[in-house]
């Protein structure tokens, strides 16, 4: 499209309107104004005064468009006043109340726009009845005003939902991003730090053993490498995929963690999740409580059970660490119980004698 034909459109139609190009294609209806004029021997005023009316209607028109409310409200009445002024000598005025009624759309209140559509229709058909119009007039004026003007409103009423469904999705949308980006943080916090923390202790251990044992001290360091290489794999696993844990593998990593830490390693397992979030949700519970345990605990014995009790499974993990008499809730605690939260599922912390950590969670 040639610019200067787009910088046009562009002042006559309002951007943000649903309606395209189609307005332009509508203006094609004035042609029902003036055919009547080309029937019958005519006073030539009645020409003159038919071309003064048409460019003022297009300037209502396009000026319309742009209105709302109480503006747009005046300027369908002005419409209408074009269609009255020239009904009596040209019956094709009957379409300025048909462009009158198509308009109430623009007045955004579905209740008034109605009111005034079926208004427009009164007035055609009272002004027919006192001025003895042909069916040639009232029969559009009324009719086609009634039709026009109520497939309008029903429209722009779906526009407007439409605007608002679009609108509470962009917020869902934005919502769910955020949501996802927490997620990503929290599971890249319990992966790095319960890797890190193996790494620490790993480290610290070749680092006591250099001296004591050097074959020892070496395998540390292949263990360290190891390490590393499964750490890179696991983030790059997760950031990628969000890889699912299950208990069984964690449970076996707390064991290793634990006796590197020379923590003394007890369990009492009687039953695993089969649903795969409850098994997931549990492992990352392992994952972040030993994980806290080495780095904050100074623990020397620890202890692991899960169990069923009721219609619900339990599992306890506790060790013998310093006493705290303040817990705080770090992101690790509080990715732990964003967790069981989401499985319906209750969350106890408790540090008499050590550190010990409770979660409860339905069967379903």
């Amino acid at each position: 499209m040639p610019l200067f034909i787009q910088r046009i459109h562009q002042r006559l139609l309002p951007s943000d309107s649903d309606t395209g190009y189609l307005p332009y294609f509508w203006l094609v209806y004035l042609i029902m104004f003036i055919l009547p004029l080309s029937f019958g021997d005519r006073p030539l005023w009645h020409y003159a005064a038919s071309m003064v009316v048409v460019p003022v209607f297009l300037a209502l028109y396009f000026y319309t468009f742009w209105q709302t409310g109480a503006r747009a409200l005046v300027c369908i009445l002005a419409i209408l006043g074009l269609g009255m002024a020239t009904a009596w000598f040209n019956p094709g005025a009957s379409v300025f109340f048909v462009y009158a009624a198509a308009f109430c759309v623009q007045l955004k209140q579905p209740r008034k726009a109605l009111i005034m559509v079926f208004s427009i229709a009164a007035v055609a058909a009272l002004y027919s009845f006192l001025m003895q119009l042909p069916g040639f007039f009232y029969l559009p004026a009324i009719v086609i005003s009634i039709l026009i003007g109520c497939v309008n409103i029903y429209e722009g009423e779906l526009r407007q939902k439409n605007q608002l469904l679009k609108v509470s999705q962009d917020e869902l949308a934005k919502m769910a991003a955020t949501a996802e980006r927490e997620r990503i943080a929290r599971d890249l916090h319990d992966l790095i730090g319960h890797t890190f923390s193996l790494i620490t202790v790993k480290a610290q251990l070749a680092h006591k053993l250099a001296d004591i044992d050097i074959d020892k001290s070496k395998q540390e360091l292949k263990d360290l490498e190891h390490l590393s290489r499964t750490a890179m794999a696991e983030i790059r696993e997760t950031v990628h995929n969000y890889q699912q844990k299950d208990m069984t593998s964690e449970i076996a990593k707390a064991k290793a963690l634990a006796k590197s830490a020379d923590i003394e390693f007890h369990s009492e397992i009687e039953a695993i999740p089969q649903k795969e979030s409850t098994n997931s949700a549990l492992a990352w519970v392992i994952r972040e409580s030993f994980t806290n345990m080495v780095k904050h605990s100074e623990a020397t014995s620890c202890q692991l059970s899960c169990k069923t009790v009721a219609d619900q499974y339990r599992l306890t993990i506790s060790d013998n660490g310093q006493p705290q008499t303040e817990i705080t809730a770090g992101d690790g605690l509080t990715g732990i119980k964003e967790r069981v939260t989401a499985l319906g599922g209750k969350l106890t912390v408790a540090t008499n004698g050590g550190f010990s950590i409770q979660v409860e969670v339905p069967f379903a």
